[in-house]
């Protein structure tokens, strides 16, 4: 058996569920922090029967930070997420399923725009500053660290 395709995916697989993780953390606890109240928290962001994640997202749009679009961007990457979770060993054994680079890419997207969002908040000139959180750092340094292992070892 070659197993290119089933190293590959396992890769991809762990980089996206990785940054899924890097990404909630930046929606989820810059917001928590900013609440100085947590009863604040609790009132204006959390939503009863929802995750963290899902009423954050909520919030940002709320505040125009996101659009509508870029939250459903958001939900289908955390279904995306879930399936790769739940389902990876299907995944990897399924001649005709993918896992490309184009949704690491989309989520470092996400990364950049609510850190960016919140360095602003801090006052950060991020056209001066040359902003770059370290979510941004270490979501860069897994997207090259996959490219690099599919690249060389897989493909």
């Amino acid at each position: 058996m070659d197993n290119k395709k089933q190293k590959s995916a396992l890769i991809l697989a762990s980089s996206y569920i990785t940054g899924f993780e890097i990404l909630k953390s930046a929606i989820v606890e810059h917001l928590e922090n900013y609440f100085f109240d947590k009863k604040d928290y609790e009132k204006d962001v959390l939503v009863k029967g929802e995750k963290k994640f899902d009423s954050s997202c909520k919030w940002y749009l709320k505040k125009g930070i996101i659009t509508e679009n870029e939250l459903n961007k958001l939900k289908a990457i955390k279904n995306y997420r879930n399936t790769l979770a739940h389902e990876l060993v299907n995944i990897m054994f399924t001649p005709d399923e993918k896992i490309n680079m184009e949704q690491l890419e989309e989520l470092n997207f996400f990364i950049k725009k609510i850190d960016s969002f919140w360095g602003e908040m801090e006052g950060v000139d991020l056209k001066k500053d040359d902003f770059k959180s370290l979510r941004m750092i270490v979501m860069e340094f897994i997207i090259d660290t996959t490219i690099e292992l599919n690249r060389k070892n897989y493909s």
